[in-house]
């Protein structure tokens, strides 16, 4: 899979792939979160997060563009005058179909992983997008094949044991005693493995 995702550098958008995370116990989306070059006062728990789904292959495209253009650029994005920069940034929002003007839109980060397991609902996007100060989530997904997935089967099976027990007379004596035993154990299956990308913006001030 082309990699879906983008550190954006100053205003300008720049490709680059992000690390998978460790498990634990915050969504992907959150493990994934890479910051943008826009900084964004964190929203109420009141506030209303717009959550939008967009078509992977317009995505995929959009960034394909941009990240020939860095490519193709003799100058670091860095140093590009803000003309520049501003256009990059335009790309990007229409490949997201935001049509919002680039001028009035913060780009405060984009998360993207593959995974085997559900990323989570649409709350989880919106506790991370209030989290950076996003108020709308653009995110798409894509099936990418069969991939190896480890779970927990339970296994369950006999053991014999002895006990000592005092019989009528006082004594002690042992006996033989069956005992039902259940244990997981780790299975790797093959399972579906699709990615997933979002990114987060700010487009009311």
């Amino acid at each position: 899979m082309k990699s879906a995702a983008l550190r954006l550098s100053g205003l300008c958008v720049a490709a680059v792939l992000i690390a998978f995370g460790s498990a634990c116990e915050s969504s992907s989306w959150q493990r994934h979160l890479s910051r943008g070059p826009d900084a964004a006062a964190a929203l109420p728990e009141t506030d209303a997060v717009r959550i939008r789904q967009v078509p992977w292959e317009r995505i995929e495209e959009t960034l394909g563009t941009i990240r020939a253009e860095v490519a193709a650029s003799d100058v670091h994005p860095d140093e590009w005058p803000e003309e520049r920069r501003q256009a990059q940034k335009a790309t990007l929002l229409r490949g997201l179909q935001i049509s919002e003007p680039p001028e009035g839109v913060l780009v405060v980060g984009s998360s993207e992983f593959r995974t085997t397991s559900n990323p989570g609902d649409e709350e989880s996007l919106r506790r991370v997008a209030r989290a950076v100060g996003a108020d709308t989530v653009v995110w798409s997904s894509r099936l990418l094949g069969k991939a190896d997935k480890v779970i927990q089967e339970p296994v369950s099976g006999w053991t014999t044991g002895t006990v000592w027990s005092r019989d009528a007379d006082g004594k002690l004596r042992p006996r033989s005693q069956n005992e039902h035993t259940t244990a997981w154990v780790p299975v790797v299956v093959r399972a579906d493995e699709t990615g997933y990308v979002a990114f987060f913006l700010r487009t009311r001030g």
